[in-house]
């Protein structure tokens, strides 16, 4: 833990983009992200890593390999991302 209070996790960890997180507001929400069966939300997801349908809606799940720090701990884990690449 840093003096901050934010934890980091520095190595690259698998997770999928699971679906679109609207507790803060419905309309500025972010997203779900599952890492190891664990419920984690984030407010964004860089351009170019959720791909779309023909029609425009997002495609989910997107798997994924991320870096991150925790920044809220508790029922609803908030992250922000600091690395992300799409897997197959």
């Amino acid at each position: 833990m840093s003096l901050s209070g934010f934890s980091y996790q520095n190595r690259e960890v698998k997770g999928e983009i699971v679906g679109w997180d609207s507790t803060r507001c419905g309309d500025c929400g972010g997203w779900m992200i599952d890492i190891n069966n664990c419920l984690y939300l984030t407010d964004s997801i860089p351009k170019g890593i959720i791909e779309k349908r023909s029609n425009g809606f997002d495609i989910l799940p997107q798997k994924v390999y991320l870096r991150y720090e925790i920044v809220k701990r508790g029922m609803r884990n908030r992250i922000k991302i600091t690395s992300i690449r799409k897997r197959k």
